[in-house]
């Protein structure tokens, strides 16, 4: 089963709500996931590390966008150049992972991948990477249900999709779903606190054909826009092709239109401590460079340290 697991890294996006705190070295504004959060390695570099963690090199694909190519060109070069998907645009989470997705597809029938975003920090590395093992295997156990990696509440959780399990609150094996509720109202976070609500940290694992096949029900135009494109074009007609798909797509979500309706169908794994941080918001990063700050040590963020933030 090993042998056919991979890796998609999300890298596509604009981070758009952090973008004037953050600069390149000629003052222009840089996506996040490219910027040296720690003065000397970028949330990607991290993310690919993470990913290199739990798969080998050669099953690790990143979807990137195009127009983002002078920023991530350099640094994926140590992967296959099969391996790095190109965005014409960015269309959203869902159509983010569906790209990949189908790019593993054609390579690995069996394929069971697990979705890492590029904006994550964490502190303590092998508490993450054993939930992922975990899930994996319960992937491989049961490969009708994808497994989301579910992150004990911190503070400011309305901004979080939250995940709302039907097992007791603190187990620490997966298990079914009851509801995922999406930017909950002020009322809601006390309740989904008391019963045991988890915060969708946005890493799953699942067999690819079994999440692709979530997304295409739930997305049948975007399933039939891409249906007979290559997504990962090795021509230059390929590539003007997948431009004008990406032209006439809609934008979407994975959180609301996937997950949302189908909540039932996928399971959790509640994470241990592992010192994850959703660096997304103004809010976020300010505490986490007072953090580094103080503490002149980047690899050592407590757990909670720092106020959450939308995930999707």
């Amino acid at each position: 089963m090993k042998s056919h697991r991979w890796a998609i890294v999300l890298a596509a996006g604009e981070g758009l709500r952090i973008r004037h705190f953050i600069s390149d070295g000629d003052g222009q504004p840089i996506p996040k996931q490219f910027w040296p959060i720690d003065g000397r390695r970028t949330m990607l570099d991290w993310s690919v590390d993470r990913a290199e963690g739990v798969v080998p090199r050669n099953r690790i694909v990143v979807i990137v966008a195009n127009r983002h190519r002078r920023w991530w060109e350099g640094k994926l070069r140590r992967l296959p150049q099969e391996n790095v998907v190109v965005q014409p645009e960015n269309r959203g989470t869902a159509i983010g992972i569906l790209l990949p997705l189908l790019a593993i597809l054609r390579r690995d029938a069996d394929a069971t991948a697990v979705v890492l975003p590029s904006d994550h920090f964490v502190a303590r590395e092998q508490v993450l990477r054993s939930a992922i093992e975990s899930a994996f295997d319960k992937v491989d156990a049961d490969t009708t249900k994808p497994v989301l990696l579910g992150m004990a509440p911190g503070t400011d959780d309305r901004e979080y999709g939250w995940i709302l399990p039907e097992t007791r609150r603190g187990s620490p094996v997966a298990g079914p779903i009851r509801a995922f509720v999406e930017q909950p109202r002020v009322d809601e976070v006390a309740r989904l606190r008391q019963e045991g609500g988890l915060i969708h940290s946005f890493i799953l694992a699942a067999k690819a054909r079994r999440l692709r096949d979530f997304c295409t029900k739930c997305l049948p135009t975007v399933a039939r826009f891409l249906a007979h494109v290559d997504p990962r074009p090795t021509t230059d007609a390929g590539t003007r092709t997948l431009a004008r798909v990406y032209d006439r797509m809609p934008c979407r979500g994975f959180s609301r239109e996937v997950l949302a309706p189908h909540a039932r169908d996928f399971s959790v794994i509640p994470v241990g401590d592992c010192g994850w941080s959703d660096l997304g918001t103004p809010a976020r990063l300010v505490m986490f460079r007072r953090f580094q700050n103080a503490t002149a040590q980047p690899g050592c963020l407590a757990a909670g340290s720092i106020p959450t933030c939308r995930a999707d």
